[in-house]
């Protein structure tokens, strides 16, 4: 996973994965093998990721956790 700071869409990581997305604390990826990791960061070096799937399901779980993040 790369730094927080310095992510950007386009940008791959050391697995080869790219991100499609971000927005504040939350990365959408999207892996060779076809699956889909949203991230949420929540501190330096610390996140929590779900994966799907399908492109659909992952981009609501993505607008839902920027949901999240907003309400805070």
């Amino acid at each position: 996973m790369v730094k927080k700071g310095g992510v950007h869409i386009g940008q791959t990581n050391e697995q080869g994965a790219i991100c499609i997305n971000k927005k504040g604390p939350v990365e959408l990826w999207s892996n060779s093998s076809g699956e889909y990791t949203v991230y949420l960061h929540i501190d330096e070096g610390v996140f929590l990721y779900n994966k799907r799937d399908y492109p659909e399901e992952a981009q609501q779980l993505f607008s839902a956790a920027v949901r999240m993040v907003k309400k805070r």
